[in-house]
C-alpha cells in the first residue's frame, strides 16, 4: 500500500484497517506521511488503534518534513505521546 496517498482520503484509518487481514501475526505497518495539520489529525487516529514501535523525522533541504512511523495492532500504550 502507497501510504503517500491515506491523506486523500475520507476516513484514512478506514483504509489502513482493511489491510489488517493481509499482516501476519505480529506484522506491522510502516507508514510514511507529508506533516502537515491535515496528517498530523491522521495520525493521532491511527494511534488510537494501533501501537507506534519506532518513529522518525526526514526533513529535506526546503524544510518539508516527513513523518514515519512503524505500527502494530498491538493496542497503543496508555500514555502514547500524540503525533
Amino acid at each position: 500500500m502507497d501510504t503517500q496517498i491515506l491523506y486523500y482520503f475520507a476516513q484514512p484509518a478506514t483504509i489502513v484497517r482493511r489491510y489488517e487481514t493481509y499482516l501476519v501475526q505480529d506484522g506491522i505497518f510502516i507508514i510514511s506521511m507529508m506533516t502537515t495539520t491535515r496528517t498530523a489529525s491522521i495520525w493521532r487516529n491511527l494511534q488510537r488503534r494501533y501501537a507506534v514501535l519506532d518513529q522518525t523525522k526526514v526533513v529535506n533541504q526546503h524544510g518539508f518534513g516527513w513523518r514515519i512511523k512503524v505500527l502494530s495492532q498491538g493496542a497503543p500504550p496508555v500514555d502514547a505521546a500524540p503525533v
